[in-house]
């Protein structure tokens, strides 16, 4: 399952190579309108609002690249939060909830997801730095 990270800083050869073989949250997906919303509002974002645009629109063309957020990835959710020291950003802990339940590696640019030792994880180096 790839994160927004990855999605937004661009796919690596190896995921274009096998891309058929990845799918993304639909909470993904909400973080790529919401981004995409806000750059539509700033005059000086307009470039990347079309990027993001277009970005929505390949990936929504791929069919079951987007996974629902389903009954039972609430309940991977639910039993990853209600572990100790699984406190972070709501939406990441929804990510992390929908890959568990459906026993998918999550592939991300953010080591952060590590405080969900039950969740799998491909940690991809940041752009940063």
């Amino acid at each position: 399952m790839l994160d927004t990270s990855v999605i937004v800083a661009g796919f690596t050869p190896e995921i274009i190579a096998d891309f058929e073989s990845y799918a993304s949250s639909m909470i993904c997906r909400a973080e790529l309108a919401r981004g995409l919303a806000v750059f539509a509002e700033d005059p000086a974002r307009k470039s990347r609002a079309l990027i993001r645009r277009e970005l929505l629109q390949l990936l929504d063309s791929v069919p079951g690249f987007w996974m629902e957020f389903d009954q039972r990835a609430a309940d991977g959710f639910g039993r990853l939060t209600a572990q100790p020291k699984s406190a972070m950003r709501l939406k990441d802990a929804l990510i992390a909830g929908h890959a568990y339940a459906h026993d998918l590696t999550l592939v991300t640019r953010d080591d952060g997801f590590s405080r969900f030792p039950a969740v799998r994880l491909e940690v991809l180096p940041s752009d940063e730095g």
